[in-house]
C-alpha cells in the first residue's frame, strides 16, 4: 500500500519556494520566517546540550519528495546549507553533547512510502555534518514509528509493518549501528508504538494492539522484562518516559476517529511503575465528551517529557465541559504522582496542544494552537501561542502569541529548548492559498 504524504505537503510539492510570510509575533518571540525549500508539515525540532539546534524538514521540490536536515542559528534561521536526504516521514533526536540521529523511509519511484520502501538511519551533528544513510537489514515494507536516545549515546528505534514491531538498539561504547533487540508480533488491529530511553540505558517500549496498550522494559544490558497490559485504548496517541531513577511512565490519549468525526469521547491516561516494580492501575487524566464532525482531539493530544535534571511534565488537550471548550493543561509528575493541573491556554478560546519541550535545567515551553475546536477552527481568532516555565517546579507564565489569525497552521507545531539560557524555538507548518511552508520563530532566553 502506498502511504501518501499529508495534504499540506502535497499542496506545495510541485510549487516554487514559498513567498515571504506576513507573520508577526509579539515580543519576546521573533517574527516567524520561512525555511527556504521546506514544506509545511510538522517537523522534528531539537536543541542539543551544547546549545545548537536543527530541524528535519520536508523538502519542497518539483521532482523529488524528500527531507532536509537544517542547522539553525540562535535566531531560528538556517545557519548553513541544508543536507538533503532521500527519505520521508523522518524522525530526529539528539544525544551526547551535540550529536543527532536521523531515521526515515526511502521514497519509491512514485514519490511516496510503500511496501517497496525500507528504513534508513544516519548519525551526525546538529551543525549539519551528517554521515551516510544506511539501510536496516530486513526493513523493506516497514516504516519508522519512534526514535529516542539519551545523553550517553544509547538509542532505540521502532520500525514495523502490519505483522510486527521491531525494536532496534544502539549502545554507547559498542557498535555504531542499530541491532534488533526485540521483535513484537502484532495483529491486524495494531496501531501506534513508541519508545523512551532513560539516562541509565533502560528502554521502555509501548504499543497498542487489539484495543489494549502494552509496555515492555529492556534493561541496560538487554534483559527483557515481561509484557504488561497497562490499559485500554483505541487509535491511541502514545507517550513513554524513563526517569533518572529508572521509573517507567506511560501516557496516552484514546479516541476513535472515523472519517474526520469523533466517534467516541476522548480519554487521556497515565500509568507508572516504580523501579523494580510492576505498573499500577492506569489513572484517568482528562476526557472530552464532545463527539461529531471535527470534534476529535487533533495530534499530538498528549506529551510526556523528562529533562536531564529529572523534571517530568505531562501536557495534554483537556476539555472544560461547563464552558464547552477545549483547553491545554500541564501537570508536573513527581515520584509517579501527578501534580495539580495548570491551565496554560487562553480560557476564552478553544485550544489544542502542539508540543512540549523541557530544557536540561527544568525550564520548559509548551505550545498550542488557539481557535481550534478539537480539530477544526472555532469562531474565535486563530493563533499559535506558548507559555514558559523558568525552572523546575515553577508555574508557567501567561500565554505569549507567536502567530496571529493571518497565518494558518493546520497541524501541530513543534518546539525545542536547550535550557533557560538558550532561545526556545518553534517550527510552524503553515498553509497559504497556493503554497505551504515551514516557518521558524525564536524566543528570547527565559533567564537573562
Amino acid at each position: 500500500m502506498l502511504l501518501r504524504f499529508p495534504a499540506v505537503v502535497a499542496a506545495a510539492a510541485a510549487l516554487a519556494l514559498p513567498a515571504a510570510s506576513t507573520a508577526h509575533a509579539d515580543a519576546p518571540w521573533s517574527a516567524p520566517a520561512a525555511v527556504p525549500g521546506a514544506t509545511g508539515q510538522s517537523a522534528p525540532l531539537i536543541t542539543t546540550r551544547a546549545g545548537r539546534s536543527a530541524v528535519l524538514a520536508g523538502a519542497n521540490s518539483a521532482t523529488t519528495a524528500g527531507s532536509e536536515l537544517v542547522s539553525l542559528g540562535a535566531d531560528g534561521r538556517p545557519a548553513r546549507t541544508p543536507v538533503g536526504l532521500p527519505i520521508a516521514a523522518g524522525q530526529l533526536v539528539t544525544y551526547a553533547a551535540d550529536r543527532v540521529v536521523v531515521a526515515g523511509s526511502t521514497i519509491d519511484p512514485r514519490g511516496g512510502i510503500s511496501a517497496r520502501s525500507h528504513v534508513q538511519v544516519a548519525f551526525g551533528s546538529a551543525g549539519g555534518d551528517l554521515g551516510p544513510l544506511r539501510g536496516l537489514t530486513g526493513s523493506t515494507g516497514e516504516h519508522v514509528f519512534a526514535l529516542a536516545a539519551n545523553e550517553a549515546g544509547d538509542a532505540a528505534l521502532i520500525t514495523g509493518d502490519t505483522k510486527r514491531r521491531r525494536v532496534w538498539l544502539r549502545r554507547h561504547g559498542g557498535s555504531a549501528s542499530f541491532r534488533v533487540g526485540l521483535t513484537i508480533p502484532v495483529t491486524n488491529r495494531a496501531r501506534g508504538a513508541t519508545v523512551a530511553v532513560g539516562a541509565t540505558g533502560d528502554a521502555l517500549v509501548v504499543w497498542e494492539d487489539s484495543h489494549h496498550v502494552y509496555a515492555r522494559h529492556i534493561g541496560p544490558a538487554g534483559g527483557l522484562g515481561r509484557t504488561t497490559r497497562v490499559g485500554d485504548g483505541v487509535q491511541s496517541r502514545l507517550q513513554a518516559a524513563v526517569g533518572p531513577d529508572r521509573r517507567l511512565m506511560v501516557a496516552w490519549a484514546s479516541q476513535r476517529v472515523d472519517e474526520g468525526e469523533a466517534a467516541t469521547p476522548a480519554q487521556d491516561f497515565f500509568a507508572t511503575a516504580a523501579p523494580g516494580h510492576g505498573f499500577g492501575a492506569a489513572r484517568a487524566v482528562d476526557h472530552s465528551d464532545a463527539t461529531g464532525t471535527g470534534l476529535y482531539v487533533s495530534d499530538p493530544a498528549v506529551r510526556l517529557v523528562v529533562a536531564d535534571d529529572g523534571t517530568t511534565l505531562l501536557a495534554d488537550t483537556g476539555y472544560d465541559a461547563a464552558a464547552n471548550r477545549f483547553r491545554v493543561l500541564v501537570r508536573r509528575v513527581s515520584a509517579g504522582h501527578l501534580g495539580a493541573a495548570q491551565l496554560v491556554s487562553d480560557p476564552a478560546r478553544d485550544s489544542v496542544l502542539g508540543d512540549l519541550a523541557v530544557g536540561s535545567d527544568g525550564a520548559a515551553v509548551v505550545v498550542w494552537r488557539a481557535g481550534i475546536r478539537g480539530a477544526d477552527p472555532s469562531s474565535a481568532p486563530q493563533a499559535v501561542q506558548a507559555a514558559v516555565s523558568p525552572a523546575s517546579g515553577q508555574a508557567f507564565g501567561a500565554p505569549e502569541t507567536i502567530t496571529g489569525a493571518d497565518v494558518t497552521v493546520p497541524v501541530a507545531p513543534t518546539a525545542a529548548l536547550g535550557s533557560a539560557r538558550t532561545p526556545a524555538l518553534v517550527a510552524l507548518p503553515t498553509l497559504g492559498q497556493t503554497t505551504s511552508s515551514l516557518q521558524l520563530a525564536a524566543r528570547a532566553p527565559i533567564a537573562p
